[in-house]
């Protein structure tokens, strides 16, 4: 997933102003790797698959919050 917006400068953003008035600043958030599709599909059923599924949930979730500190 790509994702384009303001970049922080410390100034406040003000209603009307276009965002091209901001610096901007794109990211291409690792949203769904490889190994994510590879580990989906190859989930056990039943309540070992959804557990297995919550820890893929979390470690993407904190894949993305690593990348958006960085």
């Amino acid at each position: 997933m790509v994702f384009t917006g303001t970049k922080v400068t410390g100034q406040k953003a003000h209603p009307g102003k276009s965002a091209g008035d901001y610096p901007l600043v794109t990211l291409a958030w690792p949203v769904v790797l490889p190994e994510d599709v590879e580990t989906m599909t190859n989930l056990p059923q039943g309540k070992e698959g959804r557990r297995q599924l919550s820890e893929l949930l979390k470690k993407r979730l904190q894949r993305l919050i690593e990348y958006g500190l960085d």
